[in-house]
C-alpha cells in the first residue's frame, strides 16, 4: 500500500481520483477470500492488465496543455 500511495503521488494522480480508486479496490480485495479464480477468469484478467500496460503514456507536453 505504501508503494502504491507513493507511486500515485509520483505521477501526480489527483486526490479525489485516488480516494475513488481505493474506494473500489479495498472492497474488491476483501471479497477475494472466495474460491480461487478459474483458468478463464485468470486469463480474462491477464488480458485486461496487458491492455492497460500496453496503453501509451501521454506526452508531458499534452498534459501541460490540458492544465492551462
Amino acid at each position: 500500500m505504501k508503494d502504491l500511495n507513493e507511486g500515485m503521488k509520483l505521477i501526480g494522480w489527483q486526490e479525489t481520483a485516488q480516494k475513488e480508486f481505493f474506494g473500489k479496490l479495498l472492497p474488491a480485495h476483501a471479497s477475494r477470500e472466495g474460491p480461487p479464480l478459474t483458468e478463464l477468469e485468470y486469463n480474462l484478467l491477464a488480458r485486461q492488465l496487458e491492455a492497460v500496460f500496453n496503453t501509451p503514456l501521454p506526452e508531458p507536453d499534452a498534459l501541460l496543455r490540458k492544465c492551462r
